[in-house]
This record gives C-alpha cells, structure tokens and sequence, in this order.
C-alpha cells in the first residue's frame, strides 16, 4: 500500500535535509512530493539533490507564485494516486516507523475511517539544540467526534495523522481561504462529512512538532482576517451540531465553543471592532455562566452572575483600563 507525503516548503533550506532524511527511515512503498511554494532560497534546489541521493522516491514541484499552505498541500495530494497521505511541514519531523504503525492500521480500517492518528510530542530549542520536550500528547477523538475536536486544544495538528485521500476529495481538501488553522478546519470538516476516527496508539511519540518563533503561523495569529476566518470555522461546527441531531449541545462542548472563541478575541478588539462584536454575540447565545479563562476577579463574578460574554467584556474593558493607566506615567 502505497502512502504519499506531502512536503510543502517555502525559505525552508535549514529544515529541509532533517525533515527528508526522517522519510527516508519510513520504509518502501513512500512517495515524496515536495511542493516548493515559490521560495526565494535553495529550497527546492536542496529537496531536488536529496531525492536524487537515492533511497527515497519522488518529485519536486514549484509554483509560480506564493500561494500559502493550504493551496501548496492541495496540489501536492492531488498530484499523487496514493489513497492514503501524510501531510509533512518541512520544520516538523515523523519518528522512525511512524508510517509503518499507521500503514498497518490503515489495512485493515473499514472505509468510513479516514483518519488515522497517534501521539506526538512538541520539538523546542533549548541551548542551541533541538530536542524532544513535554509530555507525550495522546487524544482520542474516536467518538462524538466533532465536539471532542473541539474540546481538545493539541488535536488538529495534520502531521501526527494519516488522512485517506477519498476524504480528502470528498471534502475538497484544504481550504485555500484560510491561513491560521486550515488543519483544524480539515479536520472539522472530514469529521463533519460522517467519516470515522481511529486513534493507532503508541508507546512512543510518532510525531514531532517543531516550535519555531517566526513561523507562518505565529504571523497569521495576529492577522484579525486569518483570525475570524478560523472562528468561522468554529462557528460552522456549532451549526452543525445543533442541526444534526445535537440539539442540546453538552456544557462541555460549549464551553469549548466559548473558550475557541474568546482565545482570539484580543486580535479582532481593536482592527476589527465589528467581528469582535459578532464573535461576542456568539459567546452570548451560548448562555453560559463561567469563568474567563485568565479572568480577574471581578471579571470572573461577572461572568458567573450575568454571563460569560459580559464578563469577557468586563476584562477586555479592565485591560483597557490598565494599559491606559500604564501608559500615562511615561508620557
């Protein structure tokens, strides 16, 4: 059974040996595709000689102009016959055997599971060394599955999955409108299509997440666009479980609907003043009496007597406050 990579780079050539070398340890039958988004450094040139090394099979293919992630990975899967794909950003790295476990898995998955996930671990810098660090993250999404997504903040990541490419066609892959969260988004929408997850549970970590500072995504988590697209997102998984079944969603799943949606309310406060306003209003038609997370006091007895919504506003009002109070006594 043939599983092909999909390896989107851009400005990558300091990752890029690591991350390939780390395919090349996943055994036979892998195909690379490496997608060179219009890289302005030897990205493509380094791919290229790597592959030519021998001991992997595969290809590199650049685009014309900087498209971004999402639109990089989708014409990667859609370049391959491959019916089960590993998405791979060029900084992040598979542990040895982590296609191997999961190919296994994926021979005897019924079709109506489409994603096959297992325990990874985040990759810091500490000392001028990368390395392993934290707890191993293991979820399991297998049941309820979009409000448990929604529930888990460390599930979402496409690189500990395997993904079948039917679902991928099914739901159009990735969507190119997004630049924050298209893998959460990805993952929301197979879920939400009625396919199955299936957790392929290991002892050690198969995955490795590497923290990079000035990534893509750090960038578009200050972009108010990027942000509100992907509470949008989060919003279209509310719909959906309130029209399918679901109409009385659990307090749990809303108050991680509330917390996914106040997490990004500081971007939109002041750039986009009136989807801060609409994100608000969904907070409020959840009509949940909790706690802000990171709420100060006052804050969070607001929250509890009149509402959550009133009293995030309570803290973004207190935070006003205060920085203004902090700038006055320099000026």
């Amino acid at each position: 059974m043939k599983i092909s990579v999909i390896l989107p780079v851009f400005n990558s050539e300091q990752w890029i040996e690591e991350t390939l070398d780390g395919v090349r340890n996943q055994g036979d039958e892998i195909e690379v595709i490496v997608v060179d988004d219009h890289s302005q450094d030897d990205s493509a040139v380094i791919a290229r000689r790597i592959l030519d090394r021998g001991g992997l099979t595969g290809r590199v293919l650049t685009t014309d102009k900087n498209g971004g992630p999402a639109k990089a990975r989708n014409l990667g899967w859609q370049s391959t016959t491959a019916e089960w794909i590993q998405f791979l950003d060029a900084d992040d790295l598979l542990a040895p055997g982590k296609l191997q476990v999961q190919r296994d898995a994926a021979m005897s998955a019924p079709k109506e599971v489409a994603v096959l996930y297992s325990p990874w671990q985040h990759f810091g810098l500490f000392n001028d060394h990368w390395s392993p660090y934290g707890p191993l993250v293991r979820s399991n999404v297998d049941e309820d599955t979009v409000s448990r997504i929604l529930m888990d903040r460390q599930f979402g990541y496409v690189g500990p999955a395997l993904i079948r490419r039917s679902a991928l066609e099914a739901v159009g892959g990735f969507s190119s409108q997004m630049s924050l969260g298209e893998d959460l988004d990805l993952m929301l929408r197979i879920a939400m299509s009625g396919y199955k997850f299936r957790m392929v549970s290991s002892l050690e970590p198969l995955f490795f997440y590497r923290e990079t500072p000035k990534s893509l995504w750090h960038r578009s988590a200050v972009d108010p666009a990027a942000v509100f697209q992907l509470l949008l997102s989060v919003r279209s998984a509310e719909t959906y479980l309130e029209s399918s079944g679901h109409n009385q969603i659990s307090a749990s799943t809303k108050l991680a609907l509330a917390s996914r949606y106040a997490e990004r309310l500081s971007t939109l406060e002041f750039a986009d003043p009136e989807n801060f306003d609409t994100v608000m209003k969904w907070i409020s038609d959840l009509h949940l009496r909790k706690t802000p997370p990171g709420a100060s006091l006052p804050a969070r007895l607001v929250a509890m007597t009149v509402g959550l919504d009133n009293g995030l506003r309570l803290q973004f009002a207190l935070r006003r406050a205060l920085g203004s109070r902090r700038r006055s006594r320099f000026e």
